[in-house]
C-alpha cells in the first residue's frame, strides 16, 4: 500500500493492527536496493508494509524531523514499540529484528 500524504501516515500510524507488525517503508521506484528490501519484506505474513516516497516533496519536513536521509529507510512499529533501520538486511536479520521488536 502507498502512503501519500502526512495525514495519511498519521491515520496508519494510529490505526491497531492487532497483532501485525507495521512497516513504513521509504524509497524511490528507481532504487533497486528498496526493492529488494520490498521482495524480502513480502516474504513475511505477519507484517503489513505501507511504501513511502523519499521523492514526495509532501513528506520533505517529515523527512528532515526524523533525520531520514537514506534510503532505503524502515519505520516499524508493534504496538507502541518502534525500531528503524536504514539500508537492507536480510531475511534473517529481519525475522529477528520482528522477535525482538514483539518481545519488546
Amino acid at each position: 500500500m502507498i502512503i501519500k500524504t502526512l495525514e495519511e501516515y498519521n491515520n496508519v500510524n494510529s490505526i491497531d493492527h492487532g497483532e501485525k507488525i507495521v512497516v513504513f517503508k521509504i524509497g524511490t521506484e528507481w532504487c533497486e536496493p528498496c526493492k529488494t528490501l520490498q521482495t524480502t519484506l513480502e516474504k513475511f505474513d505477519d507484517i503489513v508494509i505501507y511504501n513511502m516516497d523519499m521523492e514526495n516533496e509532501v513528506f520533505q519536513s517529515f523527512y528532515e524531523e526524523n533525520h531520514i536521509l537514506n534510503i532505503p529507510y524502515c519505520i516499524c512499529k508493534y504496538e507502541n514499540v518502534v525500531f528503524r533501520f536504514k539500508g537492507l538486511l536480510s531475511e534473517e536479520s529481519l525475522k529477528d529484528k520482528f522477535t525482538f521488536l514483539r518481545l519488546t
